[in-house]
């Protein structure tokens, strides 16, 4: 719990965004789910499927926009001797 709210603010604004979009993006989704004339059991299990997936989705995105370059290298040019 204690990781969910003072963990790392890079990746905290990263999850809180992705919660934030997919709650976005679910009204959406079950639009077009509900146009099918869908049983109820089956909009409420895409409802949670498709809010999940799209969490995951927008997380695995954002590591992958924002993640940090590799620090070997910048540690590596600071050790060179100027010539």
């Amino acid at each position: 719990m204690h990781e969910a709210f003072y963990g790392d603010s890079r990746k905290l604004l990263i999850k809180y965004c992705a919660f934030l979009l997919s709650s976005i993006a679910l009204p959406f989704a079950l639009n077009r789910v509900h146009k099918f004339d869908t049983t109820r059991e089956f909009y409420i299990a895409s409802a949670v499927g498709i809010s999940l997936l799209s969490f995951i989705a927008i997380i695995f995105l954002a590591n992958m926009l924002f993640a940090h370059p590799p620090q070997q290298n910048a540690h590596r040019n600071l050790l060179r001797s100027p010539a």
